[in-house]
């Protein structure tokens, strides 16, 4: 049996290894996947913490600031947007910026502008 094992590796044409009819699977090269990245879950809204610069919400005017709410022409609004935009400024500081430029002008021309007086409001339930 020695000499059949020895000759079943032999390079000699006349003796065969007896896997001549078994395919050669030649292996591949291996795909790198992409590495995932790991993300990050989303903390519930109850444990966010979120720096707040004074003691408003973002929401509410700051102090010596009030909301007000006027219709515009498209125009207007659509070049207010623009001005802010390029301008990297607010949309409240443009219109702050326009409004004072505005009543500037007007004063000048017809003096100091007299505020309307404010309402009183009359209880109608005494």
């Amino acid at each position: 049996m020695g000499k059949d094992f020895k000759n079943m590796f032999s390079s000699n044409s006349e003796t065969t290894s007896g896997f001549d009819d078994v395919p050669v699977i030649e292996e591949q090269p291996k795909k790198e996947t992409p590495k995932k990245t790991e993300t990050k879950k989303a903390e519930p809204a109850a444990h966010k913490v979120i720096a707040k610069k004074s003691g408003r919400r973002r929401d509410e005017p700051a102090e010596g600031e009030m909301r007000k709410t006027y219709l515009v022409d498209k125009n207007l609004a659509d070049k207010i947007e623009g001005i802010s935009y390029w301008e990297r400024i607010n949309i409240k500081d443009v219109v702050n910026d326009a409004f004072r430029t505005a009543i500037k002008k007007y004063e000048n021309r017809h003096g100091e502008i007299k505020l309307k007086p404010k309402d009183k409001v009359k209880s109608v339930f005494k």
